[in-house]
């Protein structure tokens, strides 16, 4: 490590990063973060609302497959009679 008050060499191309520089950048990223949540936490608050009201939406259609798939069931063997009587 050099003394205090001497000069170090730095080579040509080379990036010197201060403490001060790295909090500047810091202070600077933290600002940036702060803004994108005040714009992205109500956007995702208004889409859980959207995700909820579809999945009511597809519970309730899933209930009216099964409800007419049901009905099917019951209905074929009077409707199979139904066709042979009108037939003959």
């Amino acid at each position: 490590m050099s003394e205090p008050g001497t000069r170090i060499t730095v080579p040509d191309g080379a990036v010197i990063i201060t403490p001060q520089a790295q909090y500047q950048e810091l202070v600077e990223l933290r600002r940036s973060v702060d803004k994108l949540t005040t714009v992205v936490d109500p956007a995702l608050t208004e889409l859980r609302g959207h995700v909820q009201d579809h999945e009511g939406r597809i519970r309730a259609l899933e209930k009216r497959v099964w409800q007419a798939l049901g009905a099917c069931v019951v209905l074929s063997p009077g409707v199979g009679m139904l066709t042979n009587i009108l037939l003959k």
